[in-house]
């Protein structure tokens, strides 16, 4: 991954927060934090940017902007705004997308930089 963009976002997620609540055991096998730290430091490495998004709203908002409230079992995203229509994990990681490409080109490589919509 780090080899082959310029930029890796991620979502700023609260690990902590995430290891209270359903999916405790899963983050926790999984070693997310550990992961994080390692994906840090191989973009580092490779002269790379890892970008912290903030995770509020990427399932709710389309590429657009518009905001599309889904429920949580709501599996498809459908946009009235635009139009678009895809699974509700691949509008979010294009969401997500859209904000790391906010980045200022001024952040250092290897630093893990905030991004807000």
């Amino acid at each position: 991954m780090v080899q082959r963009y310029g930029v890796i976002a991620v979502e700023d997620l609260t690990i902590k927060g995430l290891a209270g609540g359903r999916l405790a055991k899963s983050v926790q096998d999984a070693g997310w934090g550990g992961f994080l730290q390692m994906l840090a430091y191989k973009a580092e490495s490779a002269g790379r940017k890892l970008c912290a998004v903030d995770p509020r709203g990427t399932s709710q908002t389309c590429v657009c902007g518009a905001k599309v409230p889904k429920r949580l079992w709501d599996r498809e995203h459908v946009c009235t705004a635009c139009g678009w229509m895809a699974s509700r994990d691949h509008v979010s990681a294009q969401v997500i997308l859209e904000r790391a490409r906010t980045v200022p080109s001024s952040a250092n490589v290897g630093e893990v930089m905030p991004c807000v919509a």
